[in-house]
C-alpha cells in the first residue's frame, strides 16, 4: 500500500487519512507501542525520535529501525511494515507493556552458560522426590547468587539444568564474566561434594559448556506467564557443548568463539576434538577443570 504523508503530519495521521488501518490503542500519545513500525528502507529519512518516543523506546529497548508512526514525521521517503496487524498481536504488545522489563526482540552478541547434572536420573531414583527437590535447590541457590553476581541473566531452570546469558545489557566482558562464573561454579560444586557425599552417599558433579555468538533476545510467552529469553544459534550450541563433556570426560568446556574473547585474559587448558551432537564434523573446544 502506498500513501503520501504531508508536511509536518506523521506516519499514523497519514496513513489513518489514507485509509489504511493501523493499530493505535492509545490514541496516537505514544503512551503504547501498538502503532509501531519496521522501517524497511529510508531510515535516513528518519528524524531522532522525540522525548515521547524515546521513552518508550527506552522502556522496549527498541531497535534503531523500530519507530512509532504516531511520533514519526517523515522526512523522505520510506517503506515500512506494520508490527501489530491482528487481535493477537494487540494482546502480545499489552504484555510487552506491563513490565519495564520486557522486550520486543533485539539481536545481542551474548555469551550462554549451560549446566547439567551428572548422572541425574540416577541420583533422582536414589533420593526421595524431597531430596532431589531440596539437592537442587541448594545447588541453584548458590551458581543462581555466582551467575548474579558476575553480571548473568538466568534464562531457566530445565529439570537439573540452567541456563543463564551474559551480556544481555551490552557487557563488553561478557565472555569473561561467563568464564569467570563458571570457574566459580565448579569451586562451589567441589565445596558442596563433601556434603551431598555424607548427607546422602552420593557422588555429585556437574558439567558446563559455554558459547560465545548472537542471539534475539526477547519476552517469549502468553498472558501472566512471560519471561525474557535467548534464542538462537548460539544456544543450542551452547547445550551441545555442555552435552560434550560425557564423551570428553570434562566438566567445563568453552567454544572456540568464546575462548577468542577471553585467550588473553584467562589460562584455558588443551583442546580436544569432538563431534557435538547433530553434527558430523568434529569441533576444537578449549577444557577447564576450573
Amino acid at each position: 500500500m502506498t500513501f503520501e504523508v504531508a508536511a509536518g503530519e506523521t506516519l499514523l495521521e497519514a496513513a489513518l487519512r489514507s485509509g489504511v488501518p493501523f493499530a493505535h490503542a492509545c490514541g496516537g500519545r505514544a503512551k503504547c507501542s501498538t502503532c509501531r513500525v519496521w522501517v524497511l528502507d529510508g531510515v535516513e529519512g528518519c528524524p531522532n525520535r522525540n522525548r515521547d518516543e524515546s521513552l518508550m523506546a527506552e522502556r522496549l529497548r527498541l531497535a534503531d529501525e523500530v519507530r512509532l508512526a504516531c511520533q514519526l514525521r517523515p522526512e523522505g521517503e520510506l517503506r515500512v511494515r506494520r508490527l501489530v496487524l491482528d487481535e493477537t498481536d494487540l494482546v502480545i504488545t499489552s504484555q510487552l507493556l506491563s513490565s519495564p522489563e520486557t522486550r520486543s526482540g533485539e539481536s545481542k552478541q551474548v555469551a550462554v552458560f549451560f549446566s547439567d547434572v551428572v548422572d541425574f536420573t540416577k541420583l533422582s531414583e536414589q533420593l526421595s522426590p524431597y531430596d532431589v527437590m531440596y539437592l537442587l535447590n541448594r545447588y541453584f541457590a548458590q551458581v543462581g547468587d555466582i551467575i548474579e553476581r558476575n553480571g548473568g541473566f538466568i534464562d531457566n531452570f530445565i529439570g537439573d539444568g540452567l541456563m543463564a546469558v551474559f551480556g544481555i545489557d551490552d557487557q563488553r566482558d561478557a565472555p569473561l564474566r561467563a568464564v569467570n562464573a563458571a570457574i566459580q561454579t565448579v569451586a562451589t560444586v567441589d565445596r558442596l561434594k563433601p556434603f551431598f557425599a555424607s548427607m546422602y552417599g552420593i557422588d555429585f558433579d556437574i558439567r558446563i559448556g559455554l558459547h560465545y555468538g548472537e542471539a534475539v533476545i526477547g519476552t517469549l510467552g502468553f498472558a501472566g506467564n512471560q519471561r525474557l529469553t535467548a534464542v538462537g544459534d548460539v544456544v543450542n550450541l551452547a547445550s551441545r557443548i555442555e552435552a560434550a563433556n560425557k564423551d570428553a570426560g570434562t566438566r567445563l568446556l568453552i567454544s572456540e568463539a568464546l575462548h577468542a574473547q577471553i585467550a588473553d585474559k584467562v589460562e584455558v587448558g588443551d583442546f580436544v576434538r569432538v563431534r557435538l551432537r547433530g553434527t558430523c564434523e568434529r569441533t576444537s573446544l578449549f577444557k577447564s577443570s576450573g
